[in-house]
């Protein structure tokens, strides 16, 4: 589990970046501290037994020390207070560089929310996939819509419902005396029992103990091969598009003949390919008509390629909302279907396993992969079609990683809803979550 950020705000702490996840009504309390020990979580909240789903927040020990057993609430509790019925996506600015979003829904918080960035079009993927499954949502922005709620407004929010509490601590509230007779109760009982069953309680801890590290260190190597993956999604592809719709296809003289985009790390590497047309014009003037920051280089006497970068923001898988593949099946299976009707071709491929090397342990052997551990999967795409048809795309492009862009200019071809004279392949993969 990621940090949770702690923010002190109207003499209240508040913590930030919780995981939420999922709560059958009637398992409660039980239920919560079972998830959070699974998730291995420092605290977590739940506003009631009747509540519906249940925060982990990851809160280092160093911290926890440090505050003193000081009161700790979580902020989007607060807004799910706040806001008891519809559906509302909070984002709020809590620093320099630093925003944080989340959703809830009839007073309950969204999954997969909750979550921080450094800017606030780094949520435009999950704010498109809320709208999705939430189309009459009203999304409040700090220091663009002036019903946003304010950070001191969330302190004031904060009660006991938001509060924090310690995953380990399991006789919080419990009056002293009963907290006593039981551990006397325990004693006795370790008594009466002897020692007989000693040696086999200390072998069942460490192999607790050995599962939990083991697992911790999967996790671990899990998120360190998902931060390696880079995905271009809908901001990276965005921004695709609008390079290649400011292409310039007759410069001076000069015809555009292909353009092919490779992808480097936050960056679209680009290089355009122009065919000299008139005997009057030369590169010279080609350089002139084009952007200054472009650079050229002479192919022969009538080509030239130019070459430039468009950088974009990119997240990685571990920072990604990845839908489940059953989610894939029913949304973005569809829409590729729906939209066929406007591309050439397009290629959804087999599934295949994604690569996460094995963590080795003491002896130097591969840790075998726990059970429970949420695995990824991904599918080759390419998508071949008019230029213009992309858009019907663009806002379902979420956690895909785009290898190849080539732009070609069919100067033969007859008008129509799957062909065009500007010619769009994307070749590329795109990443599901299997639970």
């Amino acid at each position: 589990m990621k940090e949770s950020l702690l923010k002190s705000v109207a003499g209240k702490t508040l913590a930030f970046g919780l995981e939420w996840l999922p709560l059958i009504e009637s398992l409660g309390i039980r239920e919560a501290r079972r998830r959070a020990d699974r998730y291995r979580a420092s605290h977590f909240v739940l506003a009631s037994d009747k509540t519906a789903a249940v925060g982990l927040a990851n809160i280092p020990r160093r911290k926890a020390l440090a505050m003193n057993k000081q009161v700790v609430f979580s902020a989007a509790q607060s807004v799910a207070t706040l806001y008891q019925s519809g559906t509302w996506v909070v984002c709020l600015n809590l620093a320099p560089d630093c925003w944080w979003l989340v959703a809830v829904h009839e007073g309950v918080v969204v999954m997969r929310t909750d979550v921080l960035a450094s800017d606030p079009e780094s949520f435009d993927a999950v704010v498109m996939e809320l709208r999705r499954a939430y189309p009459r949502m009203v999304y409040l922005q700090s220091g663009r819509d002036k019903d946003a709620p304010s950070l001191g407004l969330l302190a004031q929010q904060a009660g006991q419902v938001s509060v924090l509490q310690e995953r380990r601590r399991m006789w919080v509230g419990k009056p002293v005396w009963v907290s006593a007779a039981i551990v006397a109760l325990l004693m006795g009982l370790a008594i009466v029992a002897g020692f007989s069953g000693s040696e086999s309680a200390a072998d069942s801890e460490r192999l607790a103990a050995t599962t939990q590290d083991h697992e911790h260190q999967w996790r671990v190597a899990q998120k360190a091969a998902l931060d390696q993956v880079v995905v271009h999604g809908v901001a990276g592809t965005r921004r695709l598009l609008e390079a290649l719709y400011e292409v310039p296809v007759t410069p001076a003289g000069w015809r555009l003949k292909q353009v092919e985009c490779l992808p480097a790390r936050q960056l679209w590497q680009c290089a355009a390919q122009y065919r000299r047309r008139h005997p009057a014009t030369d590169i010279q003037a080609l350089e002139s008509a084009l952007p200054a920051s472009w650079a050229l280089e002479p192919r022969d006497l009538d080509r030239v390629s130019a070459s430039w970068s468009v950088p974009y923001f990119g997240l990685t898988l571990a920072q990604m909302q990845i839908a489940t593949a059953a989610e894939s099946r029913k949304t973005w299976l569809g829409i590729l279907q729906r939209s066929s009707i406007a591309f050439d071709r397009i290629t959804w491929g087999q599934a295949t396993p994604f690569a996460i090397a094995a963590p080795i342990g003491p002896k130097g052997s591969a840790l075998p992969r726990p059970e429970g551990l949420t695995t990824y999967q991904s599918r080759s795409l390419q998508l071949s079609g008019p230029l213009r048809s992309y858009v019907l795309l663009l806002a379902d492009l979420n956690a895909i990683r785009w290898s190849r862009a080539r732009l070609s200019v069919k100067d033969k071809v007859v008008p129509g809803a799957r062909a065009s004279r500007l010619h769009l392949l994307l070749e590329g993969e795109f990443h599901e979550r299997i639970e």
